[in-house]
């Protein structure tokens, strides 16, 4: 009954600290998806992740911005013997300005926190405002990501990406004149040769 009764407290110990790893590791996940910078705490209540009010959807839309952002920076992180360097390297420009796009998302979000909490008739023209800075914002962090991926794909891939293109362009044009030919062939349009439809009687 003894062993019983260790083991069943035991085993409850276990749950319980499973439980609190899983709810601490729940909460930082959430924490990441609901901060504009992980770093930086957001006014914004949790209760915006799945509100479908206007002032959550901006919010979730500038959550998105930060994490493309992060992406960016991270995909041009000092990677091998940089990393052992003890005087922090410049930031790439790439780098600079998400790092200012982020600021500026991080910002906007503040504004947004403290304008959703007035009165609709208040809050009205500043959330136009801001819905339009937010949509700036989105515009920016897609031109930086694709910034970001064509800094990183090699010349040589772009050159074959490019030549891959135009031979597409090539195959889809002999395959429309293919196809036309054998309209013309049928009747159903007029010859690519310029011939018209003979005279009859």
């Amino acid at each position: 009954m003894k062993w019983f009764l260790l083991w069943a407290l035991g085993s409850a110990g276990v749950l319980i600290v499973a439980a609190c790893l899983a709810f601490l590791f729940m909460r930082g996940r959430i924490r990441r998806r609901h901060r504009i910078d992980h770093k930086v705490q957001t006014g914004a209540p949790l209760a915006w992740l799945v509100d479908p009010r206007a002032p959550a959807r901006m919010h979730r839309r500038l959550a998105r911005v930060g994490s493309i952002v992060d992406a960016v920076v991270a995909d041009h992180q000092p990677t091998g013997a940089l990393r052992n360097v003890r005087r922090r390297p410049e930031p790439t420009p790439l780098v600079a300005t998400a790092t200012d796009l982020k600021n500026r998302a991080v910002e906007t979000d503040r504004q947004l926190a403290r304008v959703a909490v007035l009165a609709p008739a208040a809050r009205r023209g500043p959330l136009a405002e801001i819905g339009h800075q937010v949509a700036q914002l989105e515009t920016a962090a897609t031109e930086l990501s694709a910034l970001s991926t064509s800094a990183l794909t090699p010349s040589s891939l772009q050159h074959h990406l490019h030549e891959d293109v135009a031979a597409q362009v090539t195959r889809l044009a002999e395959a429309q004149r293919e196809l036309d030919a054998l309209d013309a062939e049928a009747g159903l349009r007029p010859s690519p040769t310029g011939g018209g439809t003979p005279a009859h009687g």
